[in-house]
């Protein structure tokens, strides 16, 4: 009788669990398979049960990048189960009929993309950017009908189908009664959807779109019974009020609201009306993002007064300087008893840190709280002569450096770990203001066993397991 680590359908169950690919914060993958060829080198049986799991993820720019012969590639295609495809057009054929996961990019020419479509009826998530070719008449019906072929999709992800009618979305819709995640992004001229059925899976909704130019997304709302989460764009739309609305009367189970980001930096945002349509559209908020230039007392306290009770997640996403964000998410971390992350991120980096004291006024009432991120504060010294002066330390004026514990050493002292995140640029923060701000920080969560991360711009501070 063989031993059961002899067992290949008991060992490829098992190796299933380790890692090929790890993801970043961005959604993109490393090739990390480290263990996994560390068991393959065990013996001939583990290898053969285990070395199939090895090409379960292909991505061309990565397998361009390292190089792979695509006669290799083409042989093992059949092992393929998650598929990304980018400008590094594959110079093979497809053998991969068992594919659950299929990522397009933008790419000069769709015929792979077709025959894999074709080829995985059985897909459960697709993203898909319509291609800079084939935008003839001919070359649209085929990416269409190729679209129409699936019919379990659980995850579907359009961007730039701006030629893609009502009635082809609409019966791709149809097709798939198990979606429960839906994104549609740059669209354009969608007035209408009519014979839509009940999309009762639906749980997540994305509309990176337009809505005044799409009046046909509004209304598919009304065929989202179940809908609990959705994304919208925080650009400025007449539209909003009308999506608030639909929202209100359709989707009970809605429970959070939040926006896409923005690649277009626009800085015309939502206003109070559009703010007060959304707000007040679910009967319990549990997540909520407010994007906007200033936040405003009124828009602070319609999210206060209408869900604080429940309220368990708020992220406060501004570009001015107002101080007065600090006065009101203190008030929050006092009112809202199951708040379990609060974030504040400036996007222009105006805030000073002797404001950011404020948050510290009251006490804090939230129990369950487990983080915190603040970004966005500068040195005022670097704020105002940010036109004369380095983003080198070195020409801070000396007079603005403390010879204090620094912050590493105050993380330290409280039983923290600091690490260092990737941002797209690095906050000065002047060495007293920086460990005032920490210390302030890791005083308070002594009173809060649950919090547990705390991040201040690039610094990413979290509890050091040895110590608890």
């Amino acid at each position: 009788m063989a031993h059961p680590l002899e067992l290949p359908e008991l060992l490829h169950r098992i190796a299933s669990h380790l890692p090929v690919c790890i993801s970043d914060p961005l959604g993109r993958y490393a090739f990390r398979p480290h263990d996994l060829i560390s068991c393959l080198k065990v013996n001939r049986i583990w290898n053969l049960s285990i070395s199939p799991l090895l090409w379960t993820m292909y991505d061309s720019y990565e397998a361009s990048r390292l190089k792979i012969p695509s006669c290799l590639l083409e042989a093992r295609s059949h092992h393929f189960r998650y598929i990304r495809l980018s400008k590094c057009r594959p110079q093979f054929a497809f053998h991969s009929f068992q594919v659950q996961e299929l990522e397009v990019l933008p790419i000069d020419k769709s015929i792979n993309v077709l025959d894999l479509i074709r080829a995985n009826p059985q897909l459960r998530a697709l993203s898909w950017y319509l291609p800079s070719k084939d935008r003839s008449p001919n070359g649209q019906e085929d990416i269409q009908s190729a679209l129409e072929t699936l019919s379990r999709l659980e995850r579907l992800k359009l961007n730039t189908w701006i030629h893609l009618t009502d009635t082809r979305l609409v019966q791709c819709l149809n097709n798939n009664p198990d979606l429960k995640e839906l994104t549609l992004s740059s669209f354009k001229g969608f007035d209408q959807i009519d014979g839509c059925r009940s999309l009762n899976r639906l749980i997540h909704l994305t509309l990176d779109s337009e809505l005044q130019n799409n009046r046909g997304l509004v209304q598919l709302i009304r065929f989202c019974p179940n809908l609990e989460h959705i994304a919208l764009r925080s650009n400025a739309d007449p539209c909003v009020p009308e999506l608030g609305k639909a929202l209100r009367k359709s989707c009970p189970r809605l429970i959070s609201v939040k926006f896409v980001q923005d690649q277009n930096h626009s800085r015309v945002f939502l206003g109070l009306l559009d703010y007060q349509a959304l707000i007040q559209a679910p009967p319990r908020l549990l997540h909520c993002e407010i994007v906007t230039d200033e936040l405003t007392s009124e828009i602070f306290l319609m999210v206060l007064f209408n869900h604080s009770t429940w309220l368990q997640t708020i992220c406060f996403r501004m570009y001015g300087r107002s101080s007065e964000v600090f006065s009101m998410a203190n008030q929050l971390l006092g009112s809202c008893y199951h708040l379990t992350t609060l974030e504040l991120l400036n996007e222009d980096s105006w805030w000073i840190p002797e404001n950011c004291m404020d948050l510290f006024k009251q006490k804090w009432a939230c129990g369950q709280l487990e983080s915190i991120r603040l970004v966005g504060v500068e040195s005022p010294l670097l704020l105002d002569n940010m036109d004369e002066m380095d983003w080198d330390g070195e020409a801070i004026d000396p007079c603005t450096v403390d010879t204090g514990p620094s912050h590493l050493e105050i993380a330290a002292r409280h039983g923290w770990v600091a690490s260092e995140v990737w941002r797209p640029r690095n906050e000065y923060l002047a060495p007293d203001a920086h460990s005032a701000l920490v210390g302030a920080f890791l005083e308070r969560a002594a009173a809060f066993p649950r919090l547990c991360e705390i991040t201040l711009n690039q610094y990413h501070y979290t509890r050091d397991p040895s110590q608890t």
